[in-house]
């Protein structure tokens, strides 16, 4: 399940700001960083979920 970019992207400067070290960063942070704001536009989608519902 991938978070959608924008809200990961918030998620990561907001740890910037508090100086939290995210256990993932050097996988996700630097292409979600990488991208554009002007590409961060649009209606946030729900990640679709794979597998039965528990």
């Amino acid at each position: 399940m991938d978070p959608d970019p924008r809200v990961h992207r918030k998620f990561l400067e907001e740890l910037q700001k508090t100086g939290v070290l995210s256990a993932m960063g050097d996988i996700f942070e630097p292409a979600v960083l990488a991208l554009p704001k002007e590409s961060l536009t649009g209606v946030i989608q729900r990640p679709i979920l794979k597998g039965p519902a528990s």
